[in-house]
């Protein structure tokens, strides 16, 4: 049949599926035949995704989940919205994937179809992952899908939820903020754990491509935690697998695992040959953002490493550059994607156009206005953004304060240490000051080493208590993990809001308190100098 044929052939002959479906879809489509379009579209929607036409992949997808809702089919709407997923998360709309992953989990249920909700739960995992703050979610999903596929006895994909969990926990333990190094050591023991369950299984049902995803997470958790022995042996079985299977996406990542052994070797220009292929391949392929991700990141460190220091900021630049590529590239294919949204709204519904449009049009605007006040260092919200939330929070008859938060002594680091360690420490900030403020507060990176936080309905004691939790923040942290002999403090003014301020007058008070209590600590040191003359002396 058809349709048999069309299925068999979209994931591997996409212009042979669409050859066979666009007529066919033409013709039940004039016949009005809804179940036929719904399943000729979706073949027709994965064809295109995997010739890299997503936008009109999305555009086909939603057209059919249109048509599935009037059938309130619960197996085709929770199959359909699970592709929809995919798509979105393709770019990078992890979001708006999880959404639809989450809908489709409802109708996957109500339509008993256990096998299509571990597939439905296992792409969860791996969107929820992106999210801040939903590791240990992301790879409890995972779990459960393997404990899914591996009741309806589906081995094969069992060993890919498995997979998918180590990258997860993995991931994890080298992102996510920990207590202590044996909190880390114990998230490492973890994804160890669960990467060699990955391996036995996908050896075990012989599925090369997950055979050497598992090997490849188990390799990068063995080098985490310093088996330089063990994970050679492990790279050297993916050095033989990949050539044989022929898998030249999964080149770049193996190429990156041997470069950071010869690192840890002290195999530097080895190291750095390996990983300039690897970003080649990155590039040739059109890898994803976080593969070249792992690359530049790894390049950059060997660099340092062989005090290489000019091409160590050279790449590092490259990789912005590429960062910024990527985005404008995801965003001219969601422009795409809303475009033809709007097409097939003028075509099902005339009436609703106009008020779609302008939904949809706000929607982007808020999309670009969102990257137009964000700072792409620190991904806090920059100047730009702090004038508007400034003057809206003046027009409120609300209190609030303000903090104004200084590295000291910045230029100090930059030359003592780098500009690349400089960029590291804001990076670092950021991320402290975002756990010391409040729910409700607001981090801004005004610009250079300069910070400042919006307290809502605070005022200057409440003010106070923040400082204090950021000085204390910055004082305890381990700095040393970016640059041996680093350490980094910050100067902090507060000030709240008085009657008749304006923007200038309530940052003029704030950079006095920030003055005045630079001042303070000057003067303290100064004192501390004269008690202790021969500790000074020395």
């Amino acid at each position: 049949m058809l349709v048999d044929a069309a299925e068999e052939c979209c994931f591997t002959d996409p212009d042979g599926c669409l050859q066979l479906t666009l007529p066919a879809l033409a013709r039940a489509e004039r016949g009005n035949q809804i179940g036929a379009v719904i399943i000729l579209s979706s073949f027709a929607a994965w064809a295109s995704f995997d010739q890299g036409r997503v936008s009109e992949a999305v555009s086909r997808i939603e057209r059919a989940v249109q048509l599935c809702r009037q059938l309130a089919d619960d197996y085709w709407l929770g199959r359909l919205l699970t592709g929809l997923g995919w798509f979105l998360a393709n770019l990078d709309d992890h979001q708006a994937a999880v959404q639809c992953y989450e809908e489709a989990l409802q109708h996957r249920s109500a339509a008993d179809d256990m096998r299509g909700k571990a597939a439905t739960i296992n792409n969860l995992a791996m969107s929820t992952r992106w999210i801040p703050g939903r590791f240990a979610r992301s790879a409890e999903l995972a779990s459960e899908a393997a404990q899914l596929f591996a009741a309806v006895g589906d081995e094969r994909n069992e060993a890919l939820a498995l997979s998918n969990r180590a990258e997860i926990l993995l991931q994890a333990a080298r992102t996510e903020g920990h207590d202590s190094q044996a909190a880390r050591a114990c998230q490492l023991e973890l994804a160890q754990q669960a990467a060699r369950q990955a391996v036995d299984s996908a050896d075990r049902v012989g599925w090369t491509q997950v055979t050497i995803d598992a090997r490849r997470h188990l390799a990068a958790t063995l080098i985490e935690v310093g088996a330089i022995g063990d994970a050679s042996v492990v790279v050297d079985e993916l050095g033989r697998l990949l050539p044989q299977e022929g898998l030249p996406n999964q080149w770049s990542e193996y190429l990156t695992l041997r470069a950071r052994l010869c690192r840890m070797r002290g195999d530097l220009p080895r190291a750095i040959e390996l990983l300039k292929e690897a970003a080649d391949n990155c590039a040739r392929l059109s890898r994803p953002l976080h593969e070249h991700a792992g690359v530049h990141e790894e390049l950059v460190v060997a660099l340092e490493s062989a005090h290489r220091f000019e091409e160590a900021l050279a790449a590092l630049r490259q990789y912005y550059a590429f960062i910024l590529g990527v985005r404008d590239r995801a965003t001219g294919q969601r422009m795409e994607v809303l475009a033809n949204r709007l097409d097939v709204e003028r075509l099902t519904n005339a009436a609703r156009e106009l008020g779609n449009q302008a939904q949809e049009l706000r929607l982007l605007n808020q999309e670009l206005a969102s990257q137009a006040l964000t700072d792409p260092l620190t991904h806090l919200d920059n100047r730009r953004s702090f004038d508007a939330v400034l003057a809206q929070s003046l027009a409120c008859d609300q209190p609030f304060a303000l903090l104004m938060v200084d590295v000291d002594d910045f230029k100090l680091i930059n030359d003592s240490f780098s500009h690349l360690v400089g960029d590291a420490v804001l990076h670092e900030l950021a991320s402290l000051l975002r756990q010391a403020v409040r729910g409700g507060d607001t981090v801004f990176r005004l610009g250079g080493d300069e910070f400042t936080v919006v307290l809502p309905r605070a005022g200057l004691t409440a003010a106070m208590v923040t400082k204090g939790r950021i000085q204390d923040a910055v004082a305890s942290h381990n700095w040393a993990q970016i640059a041996n002999g680093l350490s980094v403090s910050v100067t902090v003014g507060a000030a709240d809001r008085m009657l008749n301020d304006t923007a200038a007058s309530f940052l003029r008070r704030v950079d006095l308190a920030l003055l005045s209590s630079k001042q303070r600590v000057r003067r303290g040191s100064e004192r501390q100098r004269n008690a202790h003359p021969a500790t000074a002396a020395r």
